[in-house]
């Protein structure tokens, strides 16, 4: 898995996550149909929020939209009232992966 931070404001993250279906932990995650596992989207959104605020975050939400292929997709992470955000979403902007964080 490749996470590219792609723009950086104080407020907000923009990164490109991308991964193959020949990843070791994708191959054997829905063998035949591989996707991205809810722990690691989520770990993604973890790391993304640290960098925008350096602080320990605690999961309010975690909301799979839509099974993640292989492929490359975009995550933005940006500050809320109270927490952050963070969306992953696929070339036609359709939401696949969303949370929701607290301190």
């Amino acid at each position: 898995m490749d996470l590219t931070i792609m723009h950086r404001s104080p407020s907000q993250i923009t990164a490109q996550l991308s991964f193959s279906a020949h990843d070791p932990w994708v191959r054997e995650h829905f063998p035949g149909a591989p996707v991205l596992p809810g722990s690691l989207a989520l770990a993604a959104v973890l790391y993304l929020a640290e960098h925008l605020a350096a602080q320990t975050w605690t999961v309010r939400r975690l909301r799979c939209h839509a099974p993640v292929p292989p492929g490359t997709y975009r995550l933005c992470v940006s500050q809320h009232q109270g927490g952050v955000r963070g969306m992953l979403v696929d070339a036609h902007e359709t939401p696949l992966v969303s949370a929701e964080l607290v301190p």
